[in-house]
């Protein structure tokens, strides 16, 4: 029975250990997405600060119409725009890694509550094992005692 139950208290054990590894490589994903994330938007934020120069670079030296000065301006508000959508990311990636970084923390506390009930169950397992050697020496001892001791003749 003993047996039994750690064998059982075995396999939870290993399938703590795969969801802590799991979870592990979840978060080195995470972060690496983040770090991407991250990555976009200063690519972007240095793209756009050029686009900027760019636009303005083709006014200077030319008369231009109130219009195109105009449609210049929404384009580049647009593209500060387009920024928030990149920080966006970047608090999602966030979030997420966070979710991963709590889930890790109950896996490795699963892990080590897992360990821990294999832990007593060998200590268990071991004490029982110990117990029956005793009674099957005990009764060994007993044995021998009877076998070894001198008959008494009747009578």
């Amino acid at each position: 029975m003993l047996e039994q139950i750690f064998t059982i208290k075995e396999l939870r054990e290993r399938k703590a250990a795969g969801k802590v590894t799991e979870c592990r490589h979840a978060l080195k994903q995470h972060e690496q997405a983040l770090q991407d994330a991250k990555q976009k938007l200063n690519e972007y934020i240095q793209w756009r600060s050029q686009e900027e120069s760019r636009q303005f670079k083709s006014l200077m030296g030319q008369v231009s119409t109130y219009r195109k000065l105009e449609l210049i301006n929404q384009d580049i508000s647009h593209l500060r725009l387009k920024d928030g959508d990149y920080q966006e990311a970047i608090l999602k990636a966030e979030a997420a890694l966070q979710q991963v970084q709590q889930a890790l923390e109950q896996a490795q506390l699963a892990h080590v509550l897992a360990q821990r009930a294999v832990e007593k169950f060998h200590e268990l397992r071991t004490q029982a094992q110990e117990k029956i050697a005793k009674e099957q020496q005990r009764k060994e001892e007993l044995e021998l005692e009877e076998f070894t001791k001198p008959q008494q003749s009747i009578a």
